[in-house]
């Protein structure tokens, strides 16, 4: 085994599949979807509190339970470097999308969903570092654990990827997507966390990368289990870190184990994980979002900013709140469904100005599965879109 190759650890964290189906199923039948908070960028929210969304569904734990800190490395400023593995991830179309991947983590990294995880150490923030596509080799068609982390190492080794810092507080997180050509050789999981060992052959240095592997599915399913591993990543990256009772140095009982509620979070779907202090399993929500605010029936507003959210259904960011105002120069800020109701209602119309004079309808459009969103008529300017208009948080 030279220099470049991995040294595989004994342990190591999953995400069991069948409880994820469960919890998957259950959202999907959920009428609307169910979405936990609107959230605004982290550098916005500085020191802002966060709240919870408690859970109690099948599957999930309930309090009490026992925290075991062993002492070991808990991350304060991960980085997350994504790796498509195979060439399915370059071809026209596959099943699923590596752009709505990167883009539902770069959502999660932004948002709020981690922020939990400073009751466990001095967690701060996690970094979207950028992807990289494996699209030169192939996984086996039945792989294991040591197949992931080699392809890692000889990334890091050939500089296609960051090189791992020291192993300590702040390091990069590797996470390795699989194509749906492959399949996990023992079976039962959809993803998993570990740590390797590789050896800078020019420096002699040693260091344990911290590598992550997601098995290919639906992009819900592939989010909700990247929101477990990173969660679990951080708080226990090396197995000496984070476990609920009983911990176990080989098959850690980490705190996306015991949980198994799905939800939407800024229309990314994440994982439940444990808040000791909430005695539940939780997805943080902003305390900080905007009030349900009314206004006044029959009136025609203009809207003059708005925020974006990532659709999960679209593949793209869509207006999830605008910012109104009357003749007068009294403002509201409103959700998205609630202005789209009151257009479908007939209770208030909305416009939009250009900068060139032209002035632009809001109307609604609904997705193939019913979902109404917000545009504007189109015309022949673009001054007037809604999409050239500033963006609050």
């Amino acid at each position: 085994m030279n220099d470049e190759q991995q040294h595989v650890e004994d342990g190591a964290g999953v995400v069991a599949a069948a409880p994820m189906a469960e919890a998957l199923a259950r959202l999907a039948a959920e009428e609307p979807p169910a979405e936990i908070g609107l959230t605004e960028p982290a550098a916005d929210r500085a020191g802002q509190p966060y709240g919870t969304h408690r859970y109690a569904s099948g599957g999930d734990a309930s309090a009490p339970q026992t925290i075991v800190d062993g002492g070991g490395i808990k991350m304060v400023d991960p980085q997350v470097q994504l790796v498509f593995w195979g060439a399915e991830w370059t071809k026209p179309a596959p099943p699923t999308s590596p752009q709505a991947i990167e883009s539902a983590v770069q959502v999660l990294c932004q948002g709020i969903y981690f922020e939990p995880l400073s009751e466990y150490g001095a967690f701060e923030s996690i970094t979207y570092g950028g992807s990289y596509y494996a699209s030169s080799s192939e996984p086996p068609a039945q792989f294991v654990r040591g197949n992931v982390q080699g392809l890692v190492t000889s990334l890091i080794g050939a500089g296609s990827v960051p090189k791992p810092n020291t192993g300590n507080y702040a390091d990069w997180i590797y996470c390795v997507l699989m194509p749906s050509t492959t399949v996990y050789q023992p079976g039962g999981l959809n993803g998993e966390h570990s740590v390797a060992s590789w050896t800078d052959p020019d420096t002699k240095q040693s260091f344990k990368p911290y590598v992550a592997w997601i098995l290919n599915g639906t992009l819900d399913q592939m989010t909700t289990t990247i929101s477990h591993e990173l969660a679990e990543a951080i708080t226990d990256p090396q197995g000496t870190g984070i476990q609920l009772a009983p911990a176990n140095p080989s098959n850690w009982n980490e705190i996306g184990d015991v949980c198994a509620s799905v939800a939407y979070l800024d229309g990314v779907a994440v994982q439940a994980i444990w808040s000791q202090q909430s005695g539940a399993c939780v997805v943080a929500t902003s305390k900080t979002d905007v009030p349900y605010q009314r206004v006044p029936t029959g009136a025609t507003l203009r809207v003059i900013a708005t925020q974006l959210n990532w659709s999960r259904e679209l593949e793209d960011y869509w207006i999830g709140q605008i910012r109104v105002t009357d003749d007068t120069g009294n403002t509201w800020d409103l959700y998205r469904p609630q202005a789209v109701e009151l257009i479908a209602n007939g209770a208030n119309s909305f416009y939009v100005t250009g900068a060139d004079g032209s002035r632009a309808q809001v109307e609604v459009g609904t997705t193939a599965t019913g979902h109404g969103y917000l545009h504007t008529h189109p015309d022949a300017s673009t001054a007037d879109n809604l999409l050239s208009l500033p963006h609050f948080v």
